[in-house]
């Protein structure tokens, strides 16, 4: 895994892109610590902006699969 490397890219960060994937529900909490962790890290000051994307088409197909599968 690359995450234990991440730190070593911090240094003169301007941003971050965080990627969630919104259907994998079993990583909800890795991604809770992993954000707070990557929020707290002395590199990555208040300076630093941070965008959270979180795959919600993937979470809209789920549920429409899940409807339809309850319609049949």
């Amino acid at each position: 895994q690359c995450r234990p490397i991440w730190p070593h890219y911090y240094a003169n960060t301007q941003a971050v892109i965080f990627v969630v994937d919104s259907c994998d529900r079993e990583r909800i909490q890795l991604v809770r610590t992993e954000l707070g962790s990557l929020c707290s890290h002395p590199d990555l000051d208040d300076a630093v902006s941070v965008l959270i994307y979180v795959s919600i088409m993937m979470l809209i197909q789920l549920l429409v699969l899940r409807t339809l599968k309850y319609m049949s």
